[in-house]
């Protein structure tokens, strides 16, 4: 009885535990992670790779030319995919790249020997691409991913890149065509250039595999007509994954109704037409990829199974929804801010209570607003006529609307959803809106109460003469209906002819009602009244500052201004002094750089495994505990720190791309959440990304060494400066406080001879003895 009674309870537990974690799967969402043992393309030493590769591919009977271009391809390419493969961002051992593989095997279950061969991985990328490599391995994007239909689209797709890898396409494309090596030759691309480059074939391997895919999802078993409906994932993929419209009314409140100069009526066109000019593309184009698939299907349209899913149906829509949360967060990373809005409503109509897509939303709006009050709104957003369909209303309205309104806005909307579900982030956001908000109002006559009214006000517009197509606003929703079938609704819609006058008037600055009725206005109240108690004591101390030598005779003032400029000087000098006991060095890198023939890519890798020593070694002589994050140190069961990895890279780029609109913003990044985790796991704040550049430069032939080669007495000279190389050195280290995303440490060494071993010791141990050390 006792033990019936456990077992039923066991049971009970079990099923409340599996019921609760599929509800609540989503909404303790974290960017997507690799797990399991390390694959050895991950760990693996590029220039063995590159052996390995040029034993396998070139052949005794290559003739001299086809040989160096090979050699030159397999150089390239594998230090490229590598390049990919230390990002972090490549995944192994998720959910997502397990079901890709289980629809793998299904398209390869009669080829054993080919897929031995074949491994196959996800990308965290939000572009729409897949790509096979001469090595075996097929990528497939988080951003495919997230638009596709259903199974059947995943299987050819993966049957089109199974048939690039099977007939050698990469490699026979290069000998083709030599744009992958020497786009590669002078610097490092990015993740997403990377991707586009190594997907790049002639338009007759991309045909040829469109029929093998076709053939492939045949005796796979699915549905031969998504083939076709693939090149609608890729023709509108720049399209969101559903066409919502943006509903003004719940933004608005009885106060606060938006004029219509920032609403729009009617949305930019989608433009359905296909490009046939495919004359300066790689690839041929969609219309003639159909129709070459559409006289496929005719010749088997006795043999359709019409089956779309063979895997799982569910576990597709999960899989795809989880991609959509990624693409959501890569968004964020991005700055796609409005674009992450859009995809993060969308997603919330389904979960409208997922904690993951309200602080998404939360963090998008965050970033508008801090643009747009830094006048920087077009350095991250296009004018709203550069987009399409429903999300070019998203556009307008962030673009049109004052950037008073959309501060407010961010604050009420952040401030609701920390009421729902705290979170700490969510606080710093808030209080940095509220703090710049309240600086760039704050004047003598600021008050809160004042600036936003307690009474009710009216606010309405007035609106005549209004003649609106209703039709080319909304967009109906129809059940269970695709994003393709509903582009095609809205294409016939386009058709219609579209007229709209509206004249109106609008009181005043309407945004100041957003808080007329809001439940918690003396909640946003306080925050305003601590905001402007701190500003104005940063405003007293700089008065402060200013008046100090007031009091002071002109030889007084003299002294002390002297004394003063000293003391900041000396501050400088010591401000990478940071007293730090730890530093995770995240992927330091080290290139060889010829200045005529590119990185050095060899020689650069063999330098980088010397650099990671020497960081380890001159941390233990200054006693600064130092950790190394790269997949090239991991061991099989560090799948964690890929993921780690993942995550710094992604912070640092954000930070960077947020430097590069404007570098006295001071911005709170979308990933500093992760990386405060991250933080805590390390038991340090103290992330630098450092490394070497050795760079040899191009001789310049100026006139002195001109007369040193014409003149007799020169020609020591000039031969001594013909063979000597010039080099310049630079070692770097930039430290960042992974909770904040200031930086604490930024130290450039330079020289102007080749690298030594010595040279960089010397420049890192004092470097490592400045960061120990504590100021004073």
């Amino acid at each position: 009885m006792g033990l019936t009674r456990v077992f039923n309870t066991f049971f009970f537990l079990l099923y409340v535990s599996i019921s609760y974690s599929q509800n609540d799967y989503f909404d303790n969402f974290e960017p997507l992670k690799s797990k399991g043992e390390l694959p050895v393309d991950f760990t693996k030493r590029t220039s063995n790779k590159v052996s390995d590769a040029i034993d396998d591919q070139i052949s005794v009977n290559d003739d001299i030319h086809t040989r160096r271009t090979k050699e030159n391809f397999l150089l390239r390419s594998n230090y490229m995919i590598d390049n990919l493969l230390m990002s972090g961002n490549v995944l192994f051992g998720d959910p997502v790249t397990k079901y890709v593989n289980k629809v793998a095997n299904r398209v390869l279950k009669d080829e054993p020997v080919l897929k031995e061969k074949i491994r196959l991985y996800c990308i965290k990328s939000n572009i729409t691409n897949a790509f096979a490599t001469n090595q075996g391995m097929i990528f497939i994007t988080t951003g495919l991913l997230a638009q596709l239909e259903n199974e059947a689209q995943l299987a050819f797709i993966i049957g089109h890149e199974i048939n690039h890898f099977k007939n050698k396409h990469v490699i026979n494309s290069a000998l083709e065509n030599n744009k992958i090596i020497t786009s590669s030759k002078r610097k490092k691309l990015s993740q997403d250039q990377t991707i586009i480059q190594l997907s790049s074939y002639s338009k007759s391997l991309e045909l040829e595999s469109d029929s093998i895919g076709f053939y492939f999802l045949k005796n796979a078993g699915y549905d031969l007509e998504e083939a076709l409906s693939s090149f609608y994932v890729l023709q509108y993929s720049e399209l969101p994954y559903d066409e919502i419209t943006l509903k003004y009314d719940k933004y608005e409140t009885t106060e606060l109704v938006f004029p219509s100069k920032i609403k729009l009526d009617t949305l930019i066109a989608i433009n359905f037409e296909v490009d046939e000019d495919d004359s300066k593309s790689s690839h041929p184009n969609l219309n003639l990829r159909r129709s070459k698939l559409e006289n496929l299907l005719e010749i088997n349209e006795n043999t359709n199974n019409n089956v779309d899913f063979i895997i799982s149906e569910d576990e597709f829509i999960k899989i795809r929804d989880l991609c959509r949360f990624e693409s959501t967060r890569i968004d964020l990373k991005n700055l796609d801010y409005i674009k992450a809005f859009y995809h993060a409503n969308y997603l919330a109509n389904s979960k409208p209570k997922n904690t993951y897509l309200q602080k998404s939303i939360a963090k998008s709006l965050y970033g508008i607003a801090k643009f747009k009050a830094s006048n920087n709104y077009y350095n991250f957003a296009k004018k709203y006529t550069k987009y399409e369909g429903a999300i070019s209303a998203y556009y307008h309205f962030f673009e049109k609307a004052p950037k008073d309104l959309i501060s407010t806005l961010a604050i009420k909307e952040i401030h609701k959803t920390n009421k729902n579900k705290p979170d700490h982030h969510l606080d710093i956001l808030l209080y940095d809106l509220v703090k710049d908000f309240v600086a760039d109002h704050n004047d003598e006559t600021f008050d809160f109460d004042i600036y936003f009214p307690l009474e009710i006000i009216t606010n309405k517009i007035d609106s005549l003469e209004t003649d609106i197509d209703s039709s080319a606003v909304q967009i109906v929703d129809i059940e269970n209906e695709s994003k393709y079938d509903k582009l095609k609704r809205i294409r016939e819609n386009q058709k219609k002819k579209k007229t709209s006058t509206k004249k109106e008037k609008t009181d005043q600055n309407y945004s100041q009602f957003i808080y007329t009725n809001y439940t918690y206005r003396d909640e946003i109240k306080l925050l305003f009244e601590a905001a402007k108690v701190e500003i104005e004591e940063e405003i007293a101390e700089k008065k402060r500052d200013d008046e100090k030598y007031d009091h002071l005779n002109s030889l007084e003032k003299k002294r002390a201004l002297k004394k003063d400029r000293k003391e900041k000087l000396d501050s400088w000098k010591r401000h990478n002094e940071i007293g730090a006991e730890k530093v995770v060095f995240v992927d330091p890198f080290y290139y060889n750089v010829d200045e005529r023939k590119g990185i050095k890519l060899e020689n650069s890798e063999d330098k980088k495994f010397d650099f990671y020593t020497q960081i380890t070694e001159i941390g233990e002589l200054t006693k600064l505990e130092t950790e190394i994050l790269s997949p090239k140190l991991c061991k099989e069961e560090d799948a964690d720190k890929i993921n780690h990895l993942s995550i710094c890279n992604d912070w640092i780029e954000e930070l960077a791309d947020i430097e590069d609109i404007d570098d006295d913003l001071d911005f709170i990044p979308s990933q500093s959440d992760y990386m405060k985790a991250i933080s805590k796991t390390y038991g340090t704040d103290n992330f630098a990304f450092s490394g070497v550049i050795d760079y040899k430069k191009k001789k310049k032939f100026t006139s002195r060494t001109f007369l040193s080669a014409v003149i007799p007495y020169g020609w020591p000279l000039f031969i001594g400066w013909l063979v000597k190389p010039q080099h310049e050195v630079y070692y770097y280290t930039y430290i960042f406080n992974a909770n904040t995303g200031k930086l604490k440490v930024d130290k450039v060494y330079t020289m102007k001879r080749k690298a030594m071993e010595a040279n960089i010791n010397s420049f890192m141990y004092d470097n490592f003895l400045t960061i120990k050390t504590a100021k004073q």
